[in-house]
């Protein structure tokens, strides 16, 4: 379920990030860099199989 509040660009991400929750096993990359995107901002490297996001904090968030 989408929240009311949601702007209109987000609606497609709270269904795939719902369906991530879902069914973990069953995650497409494109999905998945989509909501990266949406989250993160533009992928540092492109034009390969390997994408790299700039994250808010710093280090491993292991």
């Amino acid at each position: 379920m989408v929240p009311l509040l949601t702007p209109f660009g987000m609606a497609r991400e709270w269904k795939i990030l719902e369906q991530m929750r879902c069914e973990p096993a069953n995650v497409r990359f494109n999905d998945l860099f989509e909501v990266c995107e949406a989250h993160f901002g533009p992928a540092r490297q492109s034009g390969s199989s390997h994408a790299i996001f700039k994250t808010p904090w710093q280090g491993d968030p292991e």
